[in-house]
């Protein structure tokens, strides 16, 4: 994955085509991810859609974590690159958005657009050329690369859905992927929700268990067994944004990371920086 992110970046410069990953996911196919594309194409809603994209492209795609939920009335599909070492990586994330919005357009309709676009990188010069290729809005510094779209249109129904068939491509596809038994570690499906959620709604041991279908008494157990508790990951998740947006001299103001990392001000944010060096973990200065 690490080499792959670093060729793209290197033949966007070679090209000199800032937009190259955009442009080139505005020619994406169902086919071009084979059955994972064809369960897209099939399924009767956007929403279903997505909720499947997401499902088993994060298995398929190691170092990935994408994921829904509903935000002020919206529906968010959310995909991002764990490792924060992997970047810059504008051009999979331009690349995985446009190609998203492309299947929508070719599965569902032709003149679909999007409520809004975020995208984790700092806004780069040609960014009208993006907002002509996504149809939408684009916010940048974002603690995740999302699409926003209208929640009525994303559940209304377009086909009526062939369940044999369904069946038929999702055991195929487990096969491919190996599909992760549900005793396979928990804390990495914790972090990947967090990534999906932090900054945007509320990352609770209650929140986390609804969406994993678990008791919240089992989720804190079963996280403790593994010697991690939620706050711990929490904590490191903002710890890796931090150093990342503290050591980008482009970033936005402390504002706006202090709302990317789900505090509800920069004083709250301050105070957690100190506390965090305080315990032994120094994050950069702003350059």
């Amino acid at each position: 994955m690490a080499r792959y992110v670093a060729l793209f970046e290197e033949a966007a410069t070679i090209t000199g085509e800032p937009a190259l990953g955009a442009r080139m996911g505005t020619g994406f196919k169902p086919a071009d991810i084979g059955p994972i594309g064809m369960l897209f194409a099939l399924s009767p809603t956007i929403r279903s859609a997505f909720e499947r994209l997401s499902k088993y492209v994060n298995a398929v795609q190691g170092a990935t974590s994408s994921g829904v939920f509903e935000e002020n009335g919206d529906f968010v599909w959310s995909y991002r690159i764990v490792d924060p070492s992997m970047w810059p990586r504008r051009q999979d994330s331009e690349f995985t958005i446009a190609a998203s919005c492309q299947l929508v357009r070719s599965c569902f309709r032709r003149g679909w657009r999007p409520i809004e676009m975020q995208l984790e990188h700092h806004a780069p010069r040609d960014a009208g050329v993006l907002e002509r290729i996504y149809g939408a809005p684009i916010l940048f510094g974002q603690s995740s690369n999302r699409i926003v779209m209208n929640k009525a249109e994303a559940d209304r129904v377009h086909r009526a859905e062939d369940k044999s068939l369904i069946e038929i491509l999702e055991r195929h596809i487990g096969d491919l992927v190996n599909e992760p038994a549900a005793g396979d570690i928990l804390k990495e499906k914790v972090q990947a929700l967090i990534s999906i959620y932090l900054g945007r709604k509320p990352v609770t041991v209650a929140t986390l268990a609804a969406e994993l279908k678990m008791s919240p008494r089992s989720l804190q157990r079963r996280l403790s067994e593994e010697g991690v508790s939620l706050r711990d990951l929490v904590r490191q998740h903002r710890q890796t944004l931090a150093a990342h947006y503290l050591g980008d001299r482009h970033a936005a103001p402390m504002s706006e990371i202090a709302r990317v990392l789900g505090y509800a001000d920069n004083t709250v944010l301050w105070r957690a920086l100190r506390s965090w060096e305080k315990k032994g973990s120094p994050l950069p200065s702003r350059r």
